[in-house]
């Protein structure tokens, strides 16, 4: 990467609110700024350098010491990976002086909601919520009734619901 190139997404990182992101060099050492690790940005001698814990997984430490410094040649960054909610991103983007059509900002929004579909759209979102044994014995044999159905249809919604990042198991006997 360019000093420009660092200047401009650091600049926009700054102005969307971005403090968590990750640098990759060629090699594919990886720098992160987050809250348990720093990166300054040393324009005079075009570097990052990278403040972190010195473990590297479990016990294994490189160091006789707690910390490690990481210092990155700008040219040897080949990425930069940041990761927020859709809002954070589309101004990170639009900082970057790249424009989005609204197609791709609707995207962007899908593709924050996760696990979740917002079910229905036209904005009733009311859902079922599950009563204290008080609560549910302050309702009336009616509304006991109905309460009872629409907790059997939430329970078996929810025990064969599989979203999104989920695994299934099935098993065929």
């Amino acid at each position: 990467m360019t000093k420009d190139q660092v200047s401009k997404i650091m600049s926009a990182l700054e102005s969307a609110g971005l403090k968590n992101y990750m640098v990759v060099d060629d090699i594919t050492t990886k720098i992160y700024n987050s809250d348990t690790s720093i990166i300054k940005v040393d324009d005079a001698d075009e570097m990052f350098v990278n403040i972190r814990a010195n473990n590297v997984g479990g016990s294994h430490k490189r160091f006789d010491s707690n910390l490690e410094v990481i210092c990155m040649d700008f040219t040897d960054a080949h990425e930069f990976i940041v990761g927020a909610d859709h809002q954070k991103i589309t101004k990170f983007v639009k900082e970057l002086g790249l424009n989005l059509s609204d197609d791709e900002e609707k995207l962007i929004v899908k593709l924050d909601n996760g696990n979740y579909n917002l079910i229905p759209p036209t904005g009733d979102y009311n859902r079922f919520v599950p009563l204290t044994e008080e609560q549910y014995e302050r309702l009336s044999p009616e509304e006991k009734e109905k309460y009872d159905a629409e907790k059997a249809a939430h329970d078996e919604f929810e025990k064969n619901y599989t979203g999104q990042n989920m695994a299934a198991r099935i098993t065929v006997g």
